[in-house]
């Protein structure tokens, strides 16, 4: 490739980074609904409060907020490990691969290190899949809760 297609990709992988942070941020990646009389109820004092929506890191935060003091140290160890295990599948994980990439397209490698890289991107992504139904299954099972305790 000629300097000017090598600067572009270079770029271009560093501008998905940042936007792979961002979104995390502030895109809203997924909204609960609460139906019924519950919702009508939520509804009530506050329109539009049975509907929730949801970034990565705003439902990390309600993830977190889930452990509160009446729990038993081991309740709260485990929501932590699940809040921080969700974070590090859903923004460190895609962000180490983006940043594999990076290195395997800016940085010369033997082949046997491109190879080594390129496997370890390729595990990455296997891992970087699943939380997506987990992320989903959890919300809805804490805000479920939620809605049935008001």
């Amino acid at each position: 490739f000629p300097t000017g297609g090598r600067m572009l990709v270079t770029l271009l992988l560093g501008a998905s980074i940042a936007l792979t942070i961002c979104g995390a941020y502030y895109y809203e990646s997924f909204a609960v609904n609460c139906y019924g009389i519950g919702a009508a109820g939520m509804n009530f004092g506050t329109p539009g409060s049975s509907v929730k929506q949801f970034t990565v890191f705003t439902s990390f935060t309600y993830i977190m907020e889930q452990a509160d003091a009446d729990e038993t140290q081991e309740v709260r160890n485990g929501i932590y490990v699940l809040a921080y295990s969700y974070i590090v599948f859903a923004v460190i994980i895609p962000l180490l691969q983006q940043v594999g990439l990076l290195i395997l397209w800016t940085v010369p490698l033997t082949l046997r290190r491109q190879k080594l890289v390129f496997f370890t991107i390729e595990v990455l992504h296997g891992w970087a899949s699943m939380p997506v139904f987990l992320l989903g299954l959890m919300v809805s099972i804490l805000f479920f809760l939620r809605c049935k305790s008001r």
